[in-house]
């Protein structure tokens, strides 16, 4: 089969690779698409931490196919069952999975990060962890399921009451699925925030009533017509970002971060903030089991949709003008997704 192997990180490329072999318990499922996704990046250039990464490998972690062999004792989905799976192959015994925070299991094993994942032509899971795909879903649209999964436990840590005012940090295609997600509680307003102000049509056409591009604290919170957002969604990464969110939050409201930081970035804020506005604060590590298949249940009943956030569709061989498309960010992006011929 084709595949994308990354040896090393900075070495990688389109080679043939023997296809999976089904165990117990097991599927192979042929990909159909594979989402692209900032952590994909990371991978390829060896910016992700070694807890979480293993080399050689197939990255992958926002795909989507349809099964082709089942293993013994397999009971939940079938050959031609359309599918996708939870990434995590948690252990079910630590601490963490036991209380139901598979995203914190000490194994830190996943499917694309440490087991070869959806940039090949087939890949292998477990059955118990796969998810069958409604017939009215495209499974171009499921991709986005797997970064849904992170915001909807995001944005349902916040407690987001009817008629909300909230903002939006980062309008990158998590951006735009917060935006998308932040509609289903009837927002009065949501303010788009990137500093590429060519996101702003995307980030409009997500669902956001308006858009900024800047950083200056003391305007976004003009634009609130109050003293500051009710929910505020950092999605963009890094210190200025957070330190926007911190300013820009009404007293007693609610900031969940999505964004990654390094290890070596730190804030600058006064540290009396945090009990002076009176904050909530949730930082977010991925999903759960639970956020994965909330955000796939609101998808087949139709009250979030995602085919319109994937600006961009490339077919397999063509993985490396994906990764460049990405990197140059020379025009507006949503998600971005690599296809199988059928």
């Amino acid at each position: 089969m084709r595949a994308l192997l990354v040896s090393q990180p900075n070495k990688f490329g389109l080679v043939d690779m023997p296809r999976p072999v089904c165990g117990p318990g097991q599927v192979v499922i042929r990909i159909a698409h594979c989402g692209i996704c900032g952590t994909d990046i990371d991978i390829l250039r060896g910016r992700v931490p070694a807890l979480f990464v293993r080399y050689p490998l197939v990255p992958g972690h926002e795909w989507t196919g349809t099964v082709v062999e089942v293993g013994p004792g397999v009971t939940n989905c079938a050959i031609n069952s359309r599918v996708m799976a939870v990434g995590y192959l948690n252990c079910d015994v630590c601490v963490h999975c036991r209380a139901g925070e598979i995203n914190h299991c000490e194994a830190h094993e996943q499917i694309g990060l440490t087991h070869h994942g959806g940039f090949a032509e087939f890949l292998v899971a477990p059955a118990k962890s796969c998810h069958v795909i409604a017939d009215q879903i495209g499974l171009d649209e499921a991709v986005l399921v797997e970064p849904a999964a992170t915001v909807v436990r995001a944005i349902e840590r916040t407690s987001p009451k009817l008629g909300l005012k909230a903002a939006v940090i980062g309008c990158g295609p998590i951006g735009q699925i917060a935006i998308r997600t932040l509609g289903l509680y009837e927002p009065s307003s949501i303010l788009g925030i990137d500093l590429s102000r060519m996101q702003e049509s995307l980030a409009r056409r997500a669902g956001a009533t308006s858009f900024v591009s800047t950083s200056d604290a003391a305007q976004i919170v003009r634009m609130s017509g109050a003293d500051g957002w009710d929910v505020v969604v950092e999605c963009a990464g890094g210190p200025m970002a957070l330190e926007t969110a911190l300013a820009i939050v009404r007293p007693g409201g609610n900031i969940a971060i999505i964004g990654a930081s390094s290890d070596d970035q730190y804030l600058s804020v006064p540290a009396n903030i945090f009990y002076k506005k009176d904050l909530r604060i949730d930082g977010i590590l991925s999903y759960t089991t639970a956020s994965f298949t909330r955000a796939l249940d609101l998808l087949a009943s139709g009250r979030l949709r995602f085919k319109d956030l994937i600006t961009h569709r490339l077919p397999f061989e063509e993985f490396m003008n994906a990764v460049e498309l990405l990197t140059a960010r020379a025009e507006p992006l949503g998600k971005v997704i690599v296809s199988h011929s059928d």
